[in-house]
């Protein structure tokens, strides 16, 4: 291990790589790494505890439907069901079956205001409602 992380420090140093830049390399790594040895079919999600929990979309859609109702809006089912379509696309596009939270939460977000719901995005993004 410790030859891997002086490996990957020498890559940074040599190609000016920030901390920022950096970590969100980490971050798709271990995604990466761990969407090549899981079975092929299922979706998962790292935690930010690092635990690895199977994508859940009704979550969700729980979730946006509990930040609409933060600021007194609703969003109905197919509301939600257009975000969570709109989420699978995205996810699709990044070629693997393991995502970050915050990856979620981004598309999640970028979902939303794409949708036309910005304030819930807003609240989605900034009071984390589960």
């Amino acid at each position: 291990m410790k030859d891997l992380v002086a490996d990957l420090l020498a890559y940074a140093k040599e190609n000016n790589i920030g901390l920022d830049e950096l970590s969100a390399f980490m971050d798709d790594l271990k995604c990466s790494l761990t969407d090549q040895m899981l079975e092929e079919g299922e979706e998962y999600v790292i935690k930010r505890s690092g635990s690895l929990q199977k994508f859940d979309q009704e979550k969700i859609g729980r979730s946006v439907e509990r930040a609409a109702k933060a600021i007194d809006q609703n969003l109905n089912k197919s509301d939600t069901n257009l975000i969570i379509s709109d989420l699978k696309n995205e996810t699709e596009k990044l070629d693997r079956k393991v995502y970050t939270t915050a990856e979620i939460r981004k598309i999640v977000g970028d979902c939303l205001v794409k949708e036309g719901y910005k304030e819930v995005a807003d609240s989605y993004l900034k009071n984390r409602v589960y």
